[in-house]
């Protein structure tokens, strides 16, 4: 079967295991060799790609949700298999939402612990690891083992972030939050330069949720932005602005593009023009009470919106540095090197701790992320990118990554690299779990 992930980049043939029980799995692993664990596919690049074959997780559950809500304790038992979406449709209208919320409500919820995804809240509540208690993670001997940040911690950190390749995450324990209301109070301020955008959005950090959108259109506008701040309204402010609000309920998507596009759509006229009218727009808007989809979830209102790259797909980069100069210097050298995108999300980085074998993307300072198609001279400037953001101490995501080079890798993540490929020794000695990510980036052998 052909597989690719979100960025359509890149792509492969191989062998797919479907719905699978978990005899089946722990079968499956102590028989054979070379095979990766795969949810719904929305990393971007080849972490959950391999040649061999490919383990899309069991839909086999405990009971017809896959999730079981203990409400004393605020603790979700949910299926590695299930998606956010699902977690959000059962428990949501409720007003218990998932602690750490990302870019996308499609994300299967083992994929999201392999990537140790965050959000917009990072700066308060961190990454999802911060959060789960327990991990039952079928390892290479085709045992299962129970982790927790103190029993196996080694496994549990290594596997949180670890992009799947110390085991199967069969099932979590995951602390959930409650909100008052099913809305957002939302802060929408227009910021005219990169440096009143950094400062503005250093400025509302202080928020439940913030991030920001940057205009990377190569243009005279290049650096302007809007930051986006907002917290959950409590029930007092709902009340005051009519029922209406009350109504308010988690949706799904309902558009959806059908076939991919051709890949000239995006070039650098249509991109300055879609980001004056999303600039302009927002101007417009100041203080709003806006739904979950609207404020976490604005690209999942379009199914398929990665087909508008074309066939040949796309490339999401992001990273994160401690110095805002070393930001404003990669900004300057998109529009130097005359690269341009639809979507760049800034996020100012809380502290983040560190733990032994743990490979999670996250570190205090400056998060940008970005969508480039695909074009000739593109990989030898996201090269000399990570030159810079491995100069300045930084990390690209591996969840989104899919050409870093090996070397360049090593020197991002210095030691955390050889305390993690010491516990993937220890649980899978023969490197049967792997990918088309661990095998570029030498993730399969001490």
């Amino acid at each position: 079967m052909h597989f690719a992930n979100w960025g359509n980049f890149p792509t492969v043939d191989t062998l797919s295991y479907n719905q699978l029980s978990i005899a089946e799995l722990a079968s499956f692993i102590r028989d054979n060799h070379g095979f990766i664990a795969r949810g719904n596919g929305r990393s971007y690049g080849d972490a959950s790609l391999n040649r061999n074959s490919i383990l899309n997780l069991s839909k086999a559950r405990f009971n017809e949700k896959g999730m079981v809500y203990n409400a004393a304790d605020s603790e979700l038992i949910v299926n590695s298999g299930c998606a956010l979406t699902e977690v959000l449709n059962n428990y949501f209208p409720e007003h218990v939402i998932f602690p750490v919320i990302p870019g996308t409500k499609k994300v299967s919820i083992g994929g999201a612990i392999a990537a140790d995804i965050h959000g917009k809240d990072h700066h308060i509540n961190g990454t999802l690891s911060k959060h789960v208690s327990c991990l039952d993670i079928l390892t290479a001997s085709g045992e299962m083992i129970t982790a927790t940040p103190d029993k196996n911690s080694d496994l549990f950190w290594s596997t949180c972030g670890g992009q799947g390749l110390t085991g199967i995450i069969v099932s979590a324990t995951i602390k959930m939050l409650k909100t008052e209301s099913s809305v957002l109070r939302q802060r929408v301020t227009v910021c005219e330069s990169l440096d009143k955008l950094i400062n503005e959005s250093c400025q509302q950090n202080n928020s439940q949720y913030c991030a920001s959108w940057v205009d990377l259109s190569g243009t005279k506008s290049h650096g302007r932005g809007v930051v986006f701040s907002g917290r959950f309204a409590s029930a007092a402010e709902v009340m005051e602005q009519g029922n209406q609000f009350l109504e308010k309920k988690y949706t799904n998507s309902r558009l959806s593009i059908p076939c991919y596009c051709t890949s000239k759509l995006f070039n650098q006229p249509t991109v300055k023009a879609f980001n004056s009218l999303y600039y302009y727009l927002n101007k417009r808007k100041n203080n709003t009470f806006t739904s979950i989809n609207g404020f976490f979830f604005p690209l999942d209102a379009v199914n398929n919106w990665n087909r508008l790259y074309g066939r040949k797909g796309f490339v999401q980069y992001q990273f994160v540095v401690p110095q805002k100069e070393v930001l404003q210097k990669i900004v300057n050298v998109i529009k130097k090197e005359r690269l341009y995108s639809t979507l760049g999300v800034l996020k100012i980085f809380g502290k983040q701790p560190k733990h032994y074998g743990n490979l999670s993307f996250p570190m205090e300072g400056y998060s940008l992320a970005m969508d480039f198609k695909l074009n000739h001279g593109l990989f030898k400037t996201l090269d000399y990118l990570d030159e810079i953001v491995s100069d300045a101490g930084g990390h690209v995501y591996l969840a989104k990554d899919s050409r870093m080079k090996a070397s360049t890798f090593r020197r991002m993540y210095g030691k955390a690299v050889d305390e993690f490929l010491e516990v993937k020794a220890k649980y899978d000695p023969n490197g049967k779990f792997s990918s088309m990510l661990s095998k570029r980036l030498k993730l399969n052998v001490i």
